[in-house]
């Protein structure tokens, strides 16, 4: 019955069951792919792995996740990567080779003191046509002015209407770049900003370009 069964149960090894792998049980996990992400080395062969699971190194700093995995794969992948590298060693120990080999390598570092920075324009994507412009300037306002659960609405809605307000007005004057940076230029014109705006916008009534 049921106590024989516990009893002849087989007992546990003394010193446990943990064994390194066999080369059979090595391929079978699919750690020889002729390409992938690299894992080590086991009997002078590459450990690859070519699966489409996610692969996770987990060590305490300066364990050597950086050389052992990280720089190595950015020498051996051929497809593209995005890499959050804080301290920029794995760029500059990457950077070069995969350049060197046809691949474009961007820098996004908007903090960098010395403007060494790859930059790009979110407002690139608005369109043109006024239907769409305030639109798509909207939904832009909602991504960087999220209302809070907590404190005065006021102030996010009132901060969104101002961006739309000014994008509208820089996408529909000709020669002022759409970007963020003319948006805050442009709020930063004058210590009377509705003042200041009203004659621009009657000025512009009676001018070539009027605003819609």
């Amino acid at each position: 019955g049921m106590l024989g069964a516990i009893l002849r149960q087989r007992p546990l090894p003394l010193h446990g069951s943990a064994r390194f792998a066999s080369e059979r049980e090595i391929k079978a996990a699919g750690l020889r792919s002729a390409e992938g992400i690299l894992l080590g080395r086991k009997d002078g062969a590459l450990l690859c792995f070519g699966g489409s699971e996610h692969v996770l190194v987990y060590a305490p700093t300066r364990a050597g996740k950086g050389v052992g995995y990280v720089i190595p794969n950015l020498l051996n992948w051929p497809d593209s990567v995005v890499v959050l590298d804080v301290k920029k060693e794995n760029w500059d120990r990457s950077a070069g080779f995969r350049a060197a080999h046809g691949q474009e390598v961007h820098l996004f570092d908007p903090l960098e003191e010395n403007g060494r920075t790859a930059r790009y324009n979110p407002l690139s994507y608005v369109r043109s046509d006024p239907a769409d412009l305030y639109d798509d300037l909207q939904r832009i306002a909602v991504m960087l002015f999220p209302a809070e659960s907590r404190g005065d609405p006021f102030w996010f809605e009132a901060a969104r209407s101002a961006f739309v307000a000014i994008g509208g007005y820089v996408a529909e004057t000709p020669g002022l770049p759409l970007t963020i940076g003319e948006i805050l230029h442009q709020l930063s014109a004058s210590s009377d900003l509705k003042s200041h705006f009203e004659k621009l916008i009657t000025a512009r009534k009676s001018g070539p370009s009027p605003l819609s």
